[in-house]
């Protein structure tokens, strides 16, 4: 998912709605500045609870290779996440 924040600090948090578990990853942005972030999340799941164990968020500054022909979802739940360019 893509979003647009103002300047400024920001903490997002990550969690999954059926794992227990959630990571928060604080962003300083700049105006105009582009951020990508990869999340991945691996669970050590058994049938009494499925519990997340491992949460790892990679920043980078440009787009990763994975990314880059694939489209962002630009919208959710009927609103603009980013600017319809």
């Amino acid at each position: 998912m893509a979003l647009k924040l103002p300047a400024g600090k920001h903490v997002l948090t990550f969690s999954a709605q059926h794992l227990s578990g959630a990571s928060s990853l604080e962003l300083d942005c700049r105006a105009g500045q582009v951020t990508y972030l990869v999340v991945d999340a691996a669970s050590d799941e058994n049938f009494w609870k499925p519990t997340l164990i491992d949460w790892r968020i990679d920043q980078r500054p440009g787009m990763p290779p994975l990314f880059a022909h694939r489209p962002l979802v630009l919208m959710a739940e009927g609103q603009w996440q980013v600017d319809a360019e």
